[in-house]
């Protein structure tokens, strides 16, 4: 029988609390409507309306149109992108400064530093496509 060491088990614990927080943060508000919301928002639906049978939903992203909804997304992944590269820097600087001399671990901090910057500066040009893109259109 193979035993999972407590490295791997750490791991797997810290990914998974990390993904449930990322859902709680970025999701939740998305999701929650009450039924007071619903019964505000919509006359006649909810419960103690005119009308119990009809049922209506929140936009929560209150856009009409396609272009509103990119918008709203790519503005959403702009802010996933600032935690990400925050968390990336420092996960960076911490291995660099924990190398201990150990030049592959150094270069390894180096590496994640230099992707996370890469990959901020990416999502920035596509942000800034899109606003062109969008001007363009208009």
């Amino acid at each position: 029988m193979r035993s999972i060491s407590h490295k791997k088990i750490f791991r797997a614990v810290r990914l998974a609390f990390m993904v449930l927080i990322f859902i709680a943060v970025f999701f939740a508000p998305t999701f929650r409507a009450s039924a007071d919301d619903l019964a505000a928002s919509t006359p006649g639906a909810g419960f103690g309306g005119t009308n119990p049978q009809s049922v209506g939903l929140v936009n929560p992203l209150s856009c009409d149109n396609l272009g509103c909804v990119a918008d709203a997304v790519i503005n959403f992944l702009l802010d996933i992108a600032f935690v990400l590269v925050s968390i990336m820097a420092l996960i960076g600087g911490f291995q660099m400064m924990t190398a201990g001399g150990n030049p592959e671990k150094f270069t390894k901090g180096r590496n994640t530093l230099y992707y996370a910057v890469i990959g901020f500066a990416v999502v920035l040009v596509a942000k800034g496509a899109a606003s062109i893109i969008k001007s363009i259109i208009k």
